[in-house]
């Protein structure tokens, strides 16, 4: 099975393009496109604006494979529009299972693994949120509003 380490895709990919669309001091709209025969292709659509980051990523492979990343503190909102994946953590026992048309919210202190794709397709959407971002937004919530909408959340209401 191959392997992909996000973190080197200009490595992995022998045909790549980035373009950036925009570009100001609060906000960047970059779209990279990557090509290698045999083994996959696609692209990665990146807005980011102070705090958050929204990335999609559509793949395209005949086979299975394997994305890889590096340990690191993170936060972020996860939709799956095609495809499934398996994922390993280093710090979680047991795999995690996403299946098309699936979302969820994680943190993780250690955020990095593996993430096993067996789809010919996979197509997702990442907020990413910034950590000092995140924590000044629990922290300025004065009126509580957060909570209360965990708390009803968990209440079902």
């Amino acid at each position: 099975m191959d392997k992909i380490n996000l973190a080197n895709w200009n490595d992995i990919f022998g045909k790549t393009e980035q373009k950036v669309l925009f570009a100001s001091e609060r906000y960047t709209d970059l779209h990279f496109c990557f090509e290698e025969p045999g083994l996959a292709s696609g692209s990665i659509r990146s807005v980011s604006t102070p705090g958050m980051q929204l990335t999609e990523l559509s793949l395209h492979s005949g086979q299975p494979f394997q994305l890889s990343d590096e340990p690191k503190e993170t936060a972020e909102s996860v939709f799956l529009l095609d495809g499934g994946a398996e994922s390993q953590f280093h710090n979680i026992s047991a795999p995690l299972l996403f299946n098309k048309h699936h979302h969820n919210l994680q943190y993780n202190s250690q955020f990095g693994g593996t993430h096993t794709i067996s789809s010919p397709r996979f197509h997702a959407l990442t907020i990413t949120y910034d950590l000092s971002f995140l924590h000044e937004l629990f922290e300025s919530d004065e009126n509580r509003s957060i909570g209360q909408l965990a708390h009803a959340v968990q209440r079902g209401e």
